[in-house]
C-alpha cells in the first residue's frame, strides 16, 4: 500500500495489468459508482521519483499507469470522456479518464498524466512566443529596483568583481543557476547589472517559455527585460547592443540535489558557446555561491518529470524536496533559509579571435566550454573553502543590527 500523503486525494486507483486495485485515504468508492465530482491523483510516479518501493502489481518501473485527465467546466460535457463515469447535471464538473499504458523502467510516458493542462499551457506558451520579443520598460523597472533590493537583502548578498561588467555595449554573462524559482543569486546579478549599466543601456535576461505563458508573471516578466530562452532572440538582443544574462544549466541545475550545491552543472549545453562565437561579444561568467544551501533539494524529481509530461513545456524536473513539515514537491515547497550570498563576477572571455565560423567548430566550443566551466568550478571551491557555512552566515548576519545591506540601484 502506498502512503497517503498531503498530495494525495481521498482515492488513488492505480490500474495493474488484470483489474483495478483501489487505495483508499478516505472512503471506498466502488467500480460502477459515478460520483458528481471524483478528484483522483495518480501517486504512482511519486514513490518511483523517491525509488524503489513496490506496489500489489510488483516494481513500479512495470506498473501500468493511470493516465488521469482533469476536466473543469461550468456546463455539461459536450462528449463523454474516454473510460470515464460522468455525473449529469450542470455546475461544476469534473471528470477521470484512466487509460491503461504499459511502461517498462526505461520507457518514457508519451503525453504524460497532467496532457491537458499541459496541453492548455503549451497552447498559451506557444501564443506567447508570437508576441514581441523586446517588451522592456524601463520606468516600470525602476519602480520594481526598491522591492527587489529589500528581497535580495534578506540573503544578506555580497558583490564582488563589478568592474568586470561591460558599462555598455553587448555582452553575454553567463551564470550558474541555483535556488530552485526563488533564484535570490539571479536577483543580484540583475541589479548588479542596472547599478553597472543604468536603465537605458538594453539588458535582457532568458528565461523559461513556460513563464511566460502565466498570467500576470508573464507580462512582469517581459517589462523587466525577460526574454524567452531562445538563440535567436539572444542573439537579436545582442545585435541591439545589449547585454543578455543567460543560466546555460537551466531548470536541471536549479533543482540538482542539495549535495551537489557546490558544483557547476551547465549540462553540456553548447548554445550558450556558440552564441557568443557568432556574435563576437565579450562572455562574463558569474558564479552565485550561497543561494542553494537555502532550500534542501533531495532529488530533481527527473522520472516523475517524464510522468506527469513536463518534457511538453520543456521542464526536465519535478523537484522533491526536505521541509519543516517533511518531505514535500515544488507545489509546497517551503521559504528559503536565509543563507549568506556571494555573487562574484569574472574576467570576461574574449573568444572574438576564433572568428563565427568557429561556432561549427565542435573542438573549438568544446575547448571554449571547458574553459568556462573551470574557471566558473575554480572560483565556486575557493567561495565555498572561504565561506563553508552560509546559512549560519546568513542567520548571523540577518539578526545583526548595522549589519551591510545592498542599496537600491539609483541609476
Amino acid at each position: 500500500m502506498y502512503p497517503m500523503t498531503p498530495f494525495s486525494a481521498n482515492v488513488c486507483r492505480i490500474y495493474g495489468p488484470q483489474k483495478p486495485h483501489v487505495l483508499q485515504g478516505g472512503d471506498h468508492l466502488g467500480e460502477q459508482q459515478a460520483p458528481e465530482v471524483l478528484i483522483t491523483f495518480a501517486l504512482v510516479a511519486i514513490p518511483e521519483a523517491i525509488g524503489g518501493l513496490n506496489c500489489p502489481d510488483g516494481p513500479l518501473g512495470t506498473l501500468t499507469l493511470v493516465r488521469t485527465i482533469f476536466f473543469w467546466d461550468e456546463r455539461p460535457f459536450p462528449q463523454e470522456p474516454r473510460g470515464a463515469k460522468v455525473a449529469g447535471g450542470t455546475g461544476v464538473s469534473m471528470a477521470v479518464t484512466s487509460e491503461h499504458v504499459t511502461e517498462s523502467a526505461g520507457g518514457q510516458e508519451a503525453s504524460g498524466i497532467l496532457a491537458p493542462l499541459i496541453g492548455g499551457l503549451s497552447e498559451r506558451v506557444d501564443h506567447v512566443r508570437e508576441q514581441p520579443l523586446f517588451q522592456r520598460d524601463p520606468e516600470f523597472l525602476r519602480r520594481q529596483l526598491s522591492v527587489l533590493t529589500r528581497y535580495v537583502n534578506y540573503f544578506s548578498p555580497e558583490v564582488r568583481g563589478q568592474e568586470y561588467l561591460p558599462a555598455s555595449g553587448p555582452a553575454l554573462v553567463v551564470g550558474n543557476h541555483s535556488g530552485l524559482f526563488y533564484m535570490p543569486d539571479a536577483w543580484v546579478v540583475g541589479l548588479e547589472i542596472v547599478r553597472r549599466r543604468g536603465l537605458d543601456q538594453p539588458a535582457y535576461a532568458m528565461g523559461y517559455d513556460l513563464l511566460f505563458g502565466i498570467p500576470v508573471i508573464g507580462p512582469f516578466l517581459r517589462r523587466i527585460g525577460a526574454i524567452p530562452a531562445d538563440g535567436q532572440a539572444a542573439e537579436e538582443g545582442l545585435g541591439h547592443g545589449g547585454l543578455v544574462l543567460v543560466y546555460p544549466g537551466g531548470d536541471r541545475e536549479a533543482s540538482r540535489p542539495w549535495t551537489e550545491r557546490d558544483k557547476i552543472d551547465l549540462g553540456d549545453h553548447h548554445g550558450f558557446i556558440r552564441l557568443a562565437l557568432r556574435a563576437g561579444v565579450p562572455v562574463v561568467p558569474v558564479v552565485a555561491h550561497g543561494s542553494h544551501d537555502a532550500i534542501v533539494i533531495v532529488s530533481r524529481g527527473d522520472r516523475l518529470a517524464r510522468v506527469l509530461g513536463l518534457h511538453r513545456l520543456r521542464i526536465q524536473v519535478f523537484p522533491i524536496l526536505i521541509a519543516p513539515y517533511g518531505l514535500t514537491t515544488v507545489l509546497t515547497p517551503p521559504l528559503p533559509m536565509p543563507s549568506a550570498i556571494t555573487v562574484e563576477f569574472l574576467p570576461p572571455l574574449d573568444w572574438s579571435a576564433y572568428g563565427p565560423e568557429a561556432a561549427d567548430d565542435e573542438a573549438i566550443v568544446a575547448a571554449c566550454y571547458e574553459e568556462i566551466t573551470s574557471a566558473m568550478q575554480t572560483t565556486l571551491d575557493r567561495l565555498h573553502t572561504q565561506y563553508p557555512h552560509p546559512v549560519i552566515r546568513g542567520w548571523s548576519n540577518l539578526l545583526r543590527l548595522g549589519r551591510t545591506r545592498l542599496k537600491v540601484p539609483t541609476p
